[in-house]
């Protein structure tokens, strides 16, 4: 189970998955110390409260300088969104 974050990225610095920290960013709480959005903080503390065990969020499960992952992804939007037991939606 698990839920799926849909919002805009803005123009707040983003920290992103990519080659260079993708083994770091495999364990268990390797996001705790790390700063992020808001938008992504709330998003999670929401999945805690709701104990949805695990949140997708674009930024941080896409590797972002991975042309095929982001392309394998992208292709699969469609089903990331439907298969997620709740969708989160930040509209502004």
């Amino acid at each position: 189970n698990y839920a799926a974050l849909s919002y805009v990225w803005g123009r707040v610095e983003q920290f992103m998955l990519c080659r260079s920290n993708y083994d770091e960013l495999q364990g268990e709480n390797s996001l705790g110390g790390r700063r992020l959005p808001d938008t992504i903080r709330d998003a999670m503390d929401l999945c805690s409260a709701l104990r949805i065990p695990y949140i997708w969020i674009d930024s941080l499960c896409i590797i972002q300088d991975n042309l095929h992952d982001k392309y394998v992804h992208i292709n699969n939007m469609d089903r990331i969104y439907q298969r997620a037991v709740l969708t989160i939606v930040s509209a502004a």
